[in-house]
């Protein structure tokens, strides 16, 4: 027995069949042996479940960590898309859209646009003809970059009057023109 702990297994037992009924000595003392091995099983089979207890606790808190991890990354990342988002919008502003005379057609006109960011952009412009049809251009360009938009890049003919185009980004509409005035 430990000194300065209790030890209630023993406690429990009544005092009747530790003294007396009729036992010697020594299996008095063999009695005392068997409780005391009884009680540090007990206190083992406390102390193991005290170490599983520690143990859940510590797999919980560490999942818990991962779970804050992760939101915090997806929350970073989510930030990194919206700045990104952001600074394509605003380069996609920074877009030059002029005209030239078709030199195949006459009085149509050849669509120029110009990329005057810093920035590599990406974005959708969707033309519409005086009769309500329509045809959509994926474009992506570099700083600086220019192209053109005609009949040999795809849309029917070349631009006349009333024909105009929107640019849109990630679903978006960000600016309507007229291409011909």
């Amino acid at each position: 027995m430990r000194s300065g702990k209790v030890n209630w297994l023993i406690l429990s037992i009544p005092l009747v069949m530790l003294f007396g009924c009729g036992k010697s000595e020594s299996e008095l003392l063999a009695d005392r042996l068997r409780i005391e091995k009884m009680q540090a099983e007990i206190d083992g089979i406390r102390q193991q479940q005290a170490e599983k207890a520690a143990e859940a606790k510590r797999a919980a808190d560490e999942r818990d960590r991962i779970e804050r991890q992760r939101q915090l990354d997806a929350d970073r990342e989510a930030a990194q898309v919206r700045a990104e988002a952001e600074a394509q919008t605003l380069a996609i502003g920074q877009l030059e859209f002029t005209r030239r005379p078709s030199f195949i057609q006459e009085g149509s006109h050849v669509l120029m646009i110009r990329n005057a960011s810093a920035r590599y952009v990406s974005f959708q412009l969707t033309c519409y003809q005086q009769a309500g049809a329509s045809k959509i251009f994926q474009f992506s360009m570099s700083p600086s970059e220019a192209t053109e938009l005609g009949f040999q890049q795809g849309w029917p003919g070349n631009f006349t009057t009333g024909e105009y185009c929107k640019v849109s980004f990630d679903g978006k509409e960000l600016r309507k023109f007229n291409v011909v005035e």
